[in-house]
């Protein structure tokens, strides 16, 4: 299966979901007489992803006079999208889309995987993310280091307070 890269229209899974989503209801005119390819994606995927749409199109050599060709692409991506891995990826703050870029763009570049992104808000976290990604965790947050300071001024206090009494 030829891999797509669709890292430009989508980083989490909801994301994906309302990608898919768009693709269907493009899909669902694509045999009306007066379809308009450019139209109906502009319409559906806004103007920004329809340009990178059809470049996409155009990259995998589709004909964009071909309704098959067209659909079979859709269904191609669907392919993609189901393949994708999923990664959990749990931080302190709200993310936005440049951080889920960010994230993104690290799997592409660093495992040459594009994978769906659920984000998790767990503000114990404090600062870093924990990950978890095909069975494995990483904990590369502050919330444990922040714990043995916090642990250790307070004995540090306490030792300090007996000692004064």
């Amino acid at each position: 299966m030829i891999n797509v890269d669709l890292s430009e229209f989508f980083t989490t899974k909801r994301q994906a979901a309302d990608f898919e989503m768009a693709l269907s209801n493009i899909e669902s005119g694509l045999y009306e007489t007066s379809f308009d390819l450019e139209k109906v994606l502009k319409n559906n995927l806004g103007i920004n992803k329809k340009d990178k749409f059809l470049i996409l199109l155009r990259e995998n050599h589709i004909s964009l006079d071909s309704n098959s060709d067209i659909k079979d692409f859709f269904s191609l991506v669907r392919k993609s999208i189901a393949s994708m891995s999923e990664v959990t990826l749990i931080i302190a703050i709200e993310p936005n889309e440049d951080i889920l870029k960010t994230v993104s763009d690290w799997f592409v570049l660093n495992l040459e995987s594009q994978v769906l992104i659920n984000p998790e808000v767990n503000r114990a976290v404090v600062g870093g993310a924990e990950v978890y990604y095909q069975g494995n965790h990483f904990d590369a947050s502050v919330k444990n280091i922040f714990n043995k300071i916090c642990t250790k001024n307070l004995d540090d206090e306490k030792i300090k307070t007996n000692k004064g009494k």
